[in-house]
């Protein structure tokens, strides 16, 4: 599907799920392990990760998401991309845009894959499935193969969805964001 996402500028206002939401269903439920002490803030390329948390797995399993919106994405950290094999993301079993990521090293803050224009008009409930992939071949030179973490999943709400009780994230080219530098300092 290529690697080209939804500019942040498109999408001014998403609601941010944490990867420890209950609504998120990982399976199997052993396959991954959450890490809540801010393990990989401060390291690799792409910033911390939202709140402190992030839930791994190193073997072939997935994770699925229901929410009401018209666009999403899933954000993920990969320790070293190299040894990772993949994944996929599907919205209502359809394909949509996945990443490629060429970098070496620890790697965070990376849109694993966006919906785009593929939920478009449609206000009714849809599922995020995202299957991980790992073989053989994905192993590094010692035999470990990479860690894939779900960071965050960010949805675009309904207009008539309430906002309450929601972590919101507001692009600063949100047109309800206005700046003065009128400061009062003379």
């Amino acid at each position: 599907m290529g690697d080209f996402f939804t500019p942040d500028t498109a999408l001014p206002r998403l609601i941010i799920v944490d990867d420890t939401d209950p609504l998120i269903h990982y399976s199997p439920s052993e396959a991954f392990t959450t890490d809540l002490t801010g393990k990989l803030d401060g390291q690799g390329v792409g910033g911390p990760v939202y709140n402190h948390s992030i839930t791994g797995t190193t073997t072939s399993s997935s994770l699925s998401y229901k929410f009401n919106g018209t666009f999403v994405r899933a954000v993920i950290a990969v320790e070293d991309p190299s040894n990772a094999a993949g994944w996929n993301c599907t919205v209502d079993s359809h394909l949509i845009n996945n990443a490629l990521i060429t970098f070496n090293g620890l790697v965070t803050g990376i849109v694993a894959c966006d919906s785009g224009l593929t939920l478009a008009g449609m206000f009714d409930e849809h599922t995020l499935e995202m299957n991980f992939e790992f073989s053989e071949s994905a192993e590094g030179a010692n035999g470990a193969t990479s860690t894939i973490w779900l960071d965050s999943i960010q949805y675009q709400p309904l207009p008539s969805d309430p906002l309450d009780g929601v972590m919101l994230r507001v692009h600063n080219s949100d047109p309800f964001v206005t700046y003065d530098n009128n400061t009062g300092h003379g």
